[in-house]
């Protein structure tokens, strides 16, 4: 356990660096291509009281997801403190913004939360409804994203075809999240029937169908107990992810009105908007170097080519490398209490063993 521990922690430290690395060199690249002598006459105009309101902005993004986690846990009956949630959402969001596809938040969150009292499958039902209710927001939106982005800013026929594919890839998880709700034996008999000869052929597979029927029942049983919990907690959910999704929407817009631009502000949003529901399907860790160029390909379109690095750089910095260092501080964090409370159940079961088996007495 502790090699895998220490291995898992080496595989995030690479994918950290390596994300950091991309990104800052891709961000550089980007600069130096547009940015010319006048940006910095641009840029020394700036109103600082735009910074505050993107840490505004960025702060409200992230609370609304951390207590639409808490809402969801209230609704199964379980009484979690907010400050335990918040590490748990942020500690998970750490792992999930330096891996592929965002492939270890969902397991990172549903562990801490797992350490810090709750059941297995109401930990997995918390997260997976949360995240479930971001891809249904995501799929509801797209078309409205493609008529738009079409009309307005005029994005390039690759940008659309992924953003096509990303809305493919996205609906199929959600049926298939819906389909193992079901019933997760079906599911568990789909993966071992079409799943490829060297997959199967491994000893793994099978404990890891076991895991998974597990987990999706476990799943199906604890969103009963979310679902029976009324409209209000629904409706509190679905609005906190539309804060979440709206306060991101913002950023570019206001360093926009920041520079000088307010006539861009609903491009600038709809262009992030374009990006955003991109980046959750790029292959790898932090998007880094796709989400840049992305971005700054968009963005070109309508803002001035000596601002599109220094843009691209500000939106960056809000939305990636400063929630970063604050996700790691909280994963940092939770990684110890988890620890913690390993030791203190060690010792729990330990003392209990001790007083059954008659080497310490009870009253000891």
């Amino acid at each position: 356990m502790e090699v895998n521990a220490h291995r898992k922690s080496i595989t995030t430290r690479t994918s950290l660096i390596a994300a950091l690395s991309v990104s800052a060199g891709t961000i550089v690249l980007i600069m130096y291509l547009t940015m010319d002598k006048s940006t910095w006459s641009t840029v020394s105009k700036i109103n600082p009281f735009i910074f505050l309101i993107l840490l505004g902005l960025v702060t409200g993004k992230w609370f609304s997801t951390c207590l639409r986690t808490l809402v969801l846990i209230r609704a199964t009956g379980e009484n979690l403190s907010f400050w335990k949630t918040v590490k748990s959402v942020l500690a998970g969001s750490f792992t999930g913004s330096v891996t592929p596809f965002h492939a270890a938040g969902i397991p990172t969150e549903i562990f801490f939360l797992t350490r810090y009292g709750l059941s297995a499958g109401i930990a997995t039902a918390v997260i997976t409804s949360g995240a479930a209710i971001s891809i249904l927001f995501f799929i509801l939106a797209l078309p409205v994203i493609l008529v738009l982005s079409a009309a307005k800013i005029e994005v390039s026929f690759g940008v659309r075809t992924l953003l096509v594919t990303a809305g493919i890839i996205g609906f199929s998880f959600f049926l298939i999240v819906i389909y193992s709700m079901k019933d997760p034996k079906k599911v568990a008999n789909f993966l071992r029937n079409h799943s490829p000869d060297f997959i199967r052929s491994r000893e793994s597979f099978e404990r890891f169908i076991e895991r998974f029927t597990t987990a999706i029942g476990d799943y199906s049983r604890g969103l009963g107990l979310i679902l029976k919990s009324g409209s209000k907690t629904l409706a509190s959910a679905i609005s906190l992810t539309f804060l979440f999704w709206g306060s991101g929407f913002l950023v570019a817009p206001f360093i926009l009105v920041g520079l000088g631009y307010p006539q861009h502000f609903w491009k600038a949003m709809l262009a992030q908007l374009v990006v955003s529901c991109l980046q959750p399907f790029i292959p790898l860790p932090g998007e880094s170097g796709f989400a840049e160029a992305v971005f700054a390909g968009v963005f070109i379109i309508f803002v001035p080519r000596n601002l599109v690095g220094f843009v691209t750089l500000s939106w960056r910095f809000f939305m990636f490398y400063f929630v970063l260092l604050i996700q790691g501080i909280a994963f940092i964090i939770a990684v110890r209490d988890a620890a913690k409370i390993k030791r203190e159940r060690i010792t729990q079961n330990l003392s209990r063993t001790q007083c059954e088996t008659g080497r310490v007495s009870p009253d000891k």
